[in-house]
């Protein structure tokens, strides 16, 4: 990792002297945002992750990094650890996965179980808050004070082999993913990390019929999202500004790394959407219909997917090859 990446936060100096200040500010109040970070073998991206919420200058907020089984080579965890000691002012926790709860499922459960904010934002590992990210959700929350879920814009940067930039789409969230026929029935896209969900609606009354992830799978997503937009029974609110970029990476993330043998479990996080039906309201089991009969053509891009994720394997190892042999 380059000393510059360590060093990305700006104004280090004028946040430290203003430490004690912010310490009192928020201690002993609940923070507004519990961001939840799952990390595994991401010692080339977590600084930067982590930078970008620094840079945000909003310490409303918890940060609960949690450790899925990374290999004991990786530095992950001691870079975090660093890292909490240069902004002592930021409330960093870290957690580990256990065996029979990993994966991103179950290291966000780590994280849902013992969040102290309001709102959960959740931010993969390689991925980065977005400037004036956080300020922009808070600006929501107030002017909709009793909705549940919002819905972020972000930005999509595709990279290649060596993490250079291909290209860059902007996604705004739109009117549209407002609609619970579009977000139940027709939005098959599982991602989580493009809501901010208020937590109680994740625990449920009292803390009963708590909503959690899949462990030690992927598409762990997919049901809870389905599951969450289920319970919501308030207006579901947009934000149009670019909170977020997500960075797609051939053979690195967990799209990219795709293979035929998960069907299974693309096909099972659909019957675990269609077992919702009997608590759902009658619109919302329509739309659950609406999202089983898109299943073959969920199939058909998965099935797409796997063949280019291929493809960019065979890729990568050529790659790796021609700069073995150019040494």
């Amino acid at each position: 990792v380059k000393p510059s990446i360590i060093k990305s936060r700006k104004n280090v100096k004028e946040d430290e002297l203003c430490g004690n200040q912010i310490l009192q500010e928020v201690e002993n109040k609940q923070p507004t945002f519990s961001i939840i970070i799952p990390m595994k073998n991401a010692e080339q991206y977590i600084l930067n992750a982590l930078a970008s919420i620094a840079n945000q200058k909003f310490y409303d907020i918890e940060i609960l990094v949690i450790d899925d089984n990374s290999n004991s080579d990786d530095h992950s965890k001691m870079f975090v650890e660093t890292w909490k000691q240069q902004y002592p002012f930021i409330n960093v926790k870290t957690f580990d996965t256990q065996e029979k709860n990993r994966g991103p499922g179950g290291a966000r459960n780590i994280g849902l179980d013992n969040a102290q904010g309001n709102y959960i934002l959740f931010l993969d590992s390689d991925d980065e808050l977005n400037d004036n990210a956080l300020a922009s959700i808070q600006k929501a929350i107030n002017d909709n004070p009793s909705t549940d879920i919002f819905v972020l814009g972000y930005q999509m940067t595709r990279l290649d082999f060596n993490e250079n930039k291909v290209n860059t789409m902007n996604l705004p969230a739109s009117k549209l993913q407002e609609s619970r026929l579009y977000q139940i029935g027709v939005n098959t896209a599982g991602s989580i990390w493009n809501t901010c969900i208020k937590k109680s609606l994740f625990d449920g009354k009292n803390g009963r019929d708590k909503i959690r992830f899949k462990s030690n799978c992927v598409f762990e997503d997919l049901p809870t999202k389905v599951q969450l937009f289920t319970r919501n029974k308030q207006k579901i609110k947009s934000i149009k500004n670019i909170t977020h970029t997500q960075f797609s990476r051939p053979c690195k993330s967990i799209t990219g790394s795709l293979n035929f043998k998960d069907m299974k479990r693309l096909i099972e996080a659909n019957k675990e959407i269609a077992n919702l039906k009997p608590n759902a309201d009658r619109k919302d089991k329509m739309y659950i219909d609406i999202r089983l009969a898109m299943l073959p053509a969920l199939l058909s891009w998965f099935t797409v997917k796997c063949i280019h994720n291929k493809i960019d394997r065979y890729k990568m190892k050529l790659s790796e090859k021609e700069k073995e042999e150019s040494r």
